[in-house]
């Protein structure tokens, strides 16, 4: 526990060389973004993983870190909230601008994430596309 706040810069540099390690194995050796997930994660759950374990050694709790439970719910909820307003602007915005042009509308669910090779896949999912904002 000394060790850690004693030198926390240190610390700090020697974890963020563990997952830029992480995802430096991921994005060229494990190579998730050319599979079905369309997305590099796995050094995400790497880095959730590593924090766990370095607030256990260092018997530290996720409040001490900033983490509270306090408004967790609220704050998560005026988070989707202001996601959703963004979205349903910028959307209809671009709706506008193309029913303006008459240009079609469409709305498609799929993934297509980047690949360092160059290969790109759109992954379509349960939903296809349909006719959005009554255009088109």
């Amino acid at each position: 526990m000394d060790k850690f706040r004693k030198h926390p810069v240190i610390v700090c540099w020697l974890i963020f060389m563990i997952c830029a390690a992480a995802r430096i194995v991921e994005y060229f050796f494990i190579r998730t973004d050319e599979s079905f997930l369309s997305e590099n994660f796995i050094h995400k759950l790497f880095g959730i993983f590593l924090l766990f374990i370095i607030l256990h050694i260092s018997k530290m709790k996720w409040k001490d870190i900033g983490f509270v439970n306090e408004y967790a719910i609220g704050n998560c909820g005026k988070g989707i909230l202001l996601g959703s307003v963004c979205f349903a602007a910028a959307y209809g915005i671009e709706c506008l601008i193309l029913h303006i042009t008459n240009q079609n509308v469409e709305l498609e669910f799929y993934a297509s994430g980047f690949s360092l090779s160059g290969e790109t896949e759109k992954q379509f999912f349960l939903l296809h596309s349909y006719s959005a904002c009554g255009i088109g």
